[in-house]
């Protein structure tokens, strides 16, 4: 027996191939809506990102000055380079954060890394240990 489609009679063959069309036309949009499958962003991973580098003890042109918006999140990136790379720590005062100076993954470089939302507002240091380097300031405004 024939399916029958409005006025149409279709054959099993025609049929299966509307039927297959069909299927992969709705493939295609599903897969487009998705956005190629990748996750939006958490609000920490879209934050802020301030780079600083530390060589020798000291931070070349000058310290560090981010200026953030209170309850923004920042991605505080410390490269050493030379004295203090391996077995150094950075310190957020004011916030009790802390990261130990260790190998970049898949390069030579050192570096620690301070990821947090800024939940006060102030003027806070960025410190180094061993050897003692003042960075620079982290500056929330509300």
């Amino acid at each position: 027996m024939l399916p029958r489609i409005g006025l149409l009679v279709m054959s099993r063959r025609r049929l299966h191939h509307v039927a297959l069309i069909v299927l992969l036309v709705g493939a295609t949009f599903g897969v487009a809506a998705c956005a190629d499958g990748r996750r939006e962003p958490t609000p920490l991973e879209r934050g802020t990102v301030r780079d600083i580098v530390v060589e020798n003890g000291h931070v070349p042109g000058g310290g560090l000055d981010a200026q953030i918006r209170q309850g923004d999140p920042l991605d505080l990136r410390v490269f050493v380079i030379g004295a203090g790379a391996p077995g150094g720590v950075v310190h957020l005062r004011g916030y009790g954060l802390s990261a130990r100076v260790k190998p970049q993954p898949s390069t030579s470089r050192y570096w620690a890394r301070l990821r947090f939302r800024a939940t006060r507002a102030g003027s806070f240091a960025v410190e180094m240990e061993h050897p003692h380097v003042k960075v620079g300031y982290v500056t929330v405004n509300p």
